[in-house]
Formats: structure tokens, sequence, C-alpha cells
């Protein structure tokens, strides 16, 4: 519509311009990065006999929001009275078994997510990231050898200290787990 004053009229706004209009370009953004969450699950057994090796101390369950999640490193540090040397080995394993949730003989370790306590915390870096998916738990295992020279009558546990311990993808953390996530 045209005014009277030579103003041109565009769905009730005036438009006061030169021909071609652009009225308002829209940003174009990146898809929204995904959320990360962690709920860990104690699985320790109250007593561990020496020697013991691939015992379940914990379960993560991770999960992501808006888009997958790549995770990089997942940092374990060991609770209790042990001493570094009295644990031989911290590994992490994906949850491929016949059982859900539960540690059994299908599960599989991480590729790389091997090492030893080494001033009290062990850095799981799997050979390449494993993937937080969006609306889907994926369950890890966290297990511990206990050396066959551990001093007897010490306790040991590991836990997950805070969002610091895992490195991701992620743009934000969820809530789902309270931090330190412990298993002692």
């Amino acid at each position: 519509q045209i005014l009277p004053t030579g103003d041109i009229v565009q769905d009730a706004n005036p438009f006061l311009g030169t021909f071609p209009t652009t009225l308002r370009n829209a940003e174009i953004d990146p898809p929204p990065a995904g959320a990360f969450f962690l709920m860990a699950t104690a699985l320790n057994p109250s007593t561990i006999l020496l020697g013991a090796s691939n015992t379940a101390f914990m379960r993560l369950g991770m999960y992501a929001t808006n888009a997958n999640v790549e995770v990089y490193r997942i940092r374990i540090s060991r609770t209790g009275t042990a001493l570094d040397a009295d644990s031989t080995r911290v590994r992490l394993w994906n949850d491929t078994g016949a059982t859900p949730g539960v540690f059994d003989a299908g599960d599989t370790p991480v590729a790389g997510a091997t090492n030893a306590f080494s001033s009290g915390a062990a850095n799981l870096i799997p050979s390449s990231p494993f993937l937080a998916t969006v609306g889907v738990t994926n369950y890890y295992f966290v297990t511990i050898n206990i050396s066959p020279s551990a001093v007897t009558s010490r306790n040991i546990g590991a836990r997950v200290a805070s969002n610091l311990s895992i490195s991701n993808s992620a743009s934000a953390w969820g809530t789902a787990a309270p931090y330190p996530s412990v298993a002692s």
C-alpha cells in the first residue's frame, strides 16, 4: 500500500527504503552442543583378596542431550587408606555383556583406557574418544586390580572427584550426579 505521503506500508510497518528490500536476515548458527550427564554407582565388594583382578568398583552411566558428546579422558581418584602400590591397574570397560548394568564376561575393555594409580589418581584415556549419545544411557565399568603384595587391612575405593575429572566435547554439564561420585 502506498500512503499519500509516498511511504510504502508493508504488513502495517512503514518501509522508507528503496527496492530491492531486505528487511532482516536470520543468523545461521550451528546446532546446540550437547550437555553431558554422568551417574556413578558403587559396585565394589566390602572385602577383596590379595591379587584380585578386574574387580568392578564403579558403574558409570553417561548420556547427552542435544548432540552426542565425545569423551576423551576420565580421571579416577583413589579413596581409602590404600596406597598407589596396593593396586596394579585401573581399567575402563564398555558394558557390552549379556546382562546390561552388570559387569560380566561379555564386557569389553575400552582400548587404551588402562592405567595405574599415581599420586592417588589414574587417568583413563581411550585410544579414540567414545560417545555419550543423545537419549541413550551408555554404561561403563571401572575395575581395579589388587597387588599380590598389597598391605592387608587397608581399604581402597574409587571416585570421580568433579566434572573436571572428565574431559569431553560438551558445552555444558547436566546435574544428574552430585560430586564427588564415590565407590569406597
